[in-house]
């Protein structure tokens, strides 16, 4: 098997991309800039995406 993180383990790694999916739509909103294209085009408030990846990968993983 395939090392999943060298700082988490697996489980925390689980914990962490769920912590990420909540956090970048509570930055989305709680950021107001007078253009809108900072919360499109900048990677913490689109972050979520990236985390919807991992936990599908690591969810692969572990129930296939």
């Amino acid at each position: 098997m395939a090392v999943c993180s060298v700082f988490l383990n697996e489980g925390h790694l689980r914990q962490f991309t769920l912590f990420l999916i909540v956090l970048a739509p509570l930055l989305r909103g709680s950021m107001h800039f007078a253009d809108k294209w900072p919360v499109y085009m900048l990677t913490p408030f689109r972050m979520d995406l990236l985390a919807v990846g991992g936990f599908l990968c690591l969810e692969w993983r572990s129930n296939r």
